[in-house]
Parts: C-alpha cells; sequence; structure tokens
C-alpha cells in the first residue's frame, strides 16, 4: 500500500485547526455595520481621513473634517489635539480667534485623558548674536498628564521629563527675533532645556506655558 504524501496526512489536522481559529475571530468581530448608528459607521473614517490631513499639513482640510468630527464627538481627544494643531498653523502667524479655539481644544484633550502636541524647536546652544542664529533641532514638545517630552529625529536630541522631574517652565529671555515663542523647562535636579514653538510667536508659547503650569504643575 502507497502510503499517503504528508500534506495529505495532515489535512484534516489542519483544516480543524483554521476552522477554530475562524471561530475564534468570529467572538471578537465588530457588529455588523447594519447593527450600527450611521455616526458610529462614519466617525472612524472621518477620524482617520482627518488625521491623515493633518499629518500632511493640509491644514484646511483637517479642519473641514475633525471639525464635524468633533461635533459628533466632543469628548475625543485625539480629534482634539490634531484640530489644534490645525488651528493653530493654517496661518501663520495665527490670529486671536485661531489661538482661542486652539487653547480650548486642547483644554479639552488634557481633561479628556490625553496630550497637547505643538511642533518646537529644541535649542541645543546659545544664541549667536553676530548672525542671529542658533544650533536647534525641530520635532514635537508633548504635554499629557505624565509629563513633558520632546521628540524628534535626531534621538540623541530627544526627552522626557516626568512630573517628577519637571520643575518649572518660563518664557525665555532675550530680545533677538529668535527668541520668538521661547520657553525654558527647569528641571528639579538644575537643568535646562531651551524650547521655541513653531509658530515663534509668543501667544503660543503663552499658551504651551499656561497648559503645562495648570495642568502639569499644578497652577
Amino acid at each position: 500500500m502507497h502510503e499517503r504524501p504528508a500534506f495529505q496526512r495532515h489535512l484534516p489536522q489542519a483544516i480543524a485547526a483554521l476552522a477554530a481559529l475562524l471561530a475564534s475571530a468570529a467572538i471578537f468581530a465588530p457588529a455588523p455595520l447594519e447593527s450600527q448608528s450611521p455616526e458610529s459607521r462614519t466617525l472612524p473614517f472621518m477620524v482617520q481621513d482627518g488625521l491623515s490631513y493633518a499629518e500632511q499639513r493640509r491644514w484646511g482640510d483637517a479642519i473641514n473634517v475633525l471639525e464635524e468630527a468633533w461635533e459628533r464627538d466632543p469628548s475625543n481627544p485625539i480629534v482634539a489635539e490634531h484640530l489644534a494643531l490645525a488651528y493653530l498653523y493654517e496661518r501663520i502667524p495665527p490670529d486671536a480667534e485661531a489661538l482661542s479655539k486652539a487653547e480650548g481644544l486642547m483644554r479639552s484633550s488634557l481633561a479628556h485623558g490625553g496630550q497637547v502636541s505643538v511642533f518646537a524647536q529644541h535649542v541645543h546652544g546659545a544664541l549667536r548674536k553676530v548672525v542671529g542664529s542658533d544650533d536647534h533641532c525641530s520635532g514635537r514638545l508633548v504635554l499629557s498628564a505624565d509629563g513633558v517630552y520632546y521628540s524628534t529625529s535626531l534621538t540623541e536630541h530627544s526627552f522626557s521629563l516626568g512630573l517628577e522631574q519637571l520643575a518649572d517652565i518660563v518664557p525665555a529671555k532675550g530680545k533677538q527675533p529668535s527668541s520668538e515663542g521661547g520657553l525654558t523647562l527647569r528641571t528639579r535636579d538644575g537643568k535646562r532645556h531651551s524650547i521655541r514653538t513653531g509658530t515663534l510667536s509668543k501667544s503660543e508659547a503663552e499658551i504651551v506655558l499656561r497648559l503645562t503650569r495648570e495642568y502639569l504643575l499644578g497652577g
């Protein structure tokens, strides 16, 4: 008698395993679309589109999509975070209305367990007064319930400050144009991190300062 090939001998076990896998997946499958409300069916895709526009810095498109998502779910911290970004950077410098909307959204994000993020420059060395420039990298500054962190492609200049490390945040000193929008993060062990916000405006820096003091430093 000829012995069956190996794949034929193991075929019943493979079919049984596949059936078990499909059965377990069905347990965790989402409810059928027809059983969901129109809002619950469209909101996730709407949010994804809005976040994609924000990452591409298509701020006007991001505002159009995320505003509708925010109206449907005004407690979503991810929508609030990225809609705030869009208002801040659609026009530079942002006007008073855009700044007010952005700050309100940032506060909502933090209140609902989310985070705040702004584009920023991390200044590595002192300002060169002669040429009016300095050594810095560009990245994103994030405020959350856990502390402050700065992320950049230059990993050696990324940093994270937990609440137990952060001592204070103050406006940057100096009258040079490159000090506009500047902030200094002070740590309990005496270190300092010099940051400039993305719009290089005093107004944006003041928002970051207020939120850091109120939500992270307790006033």
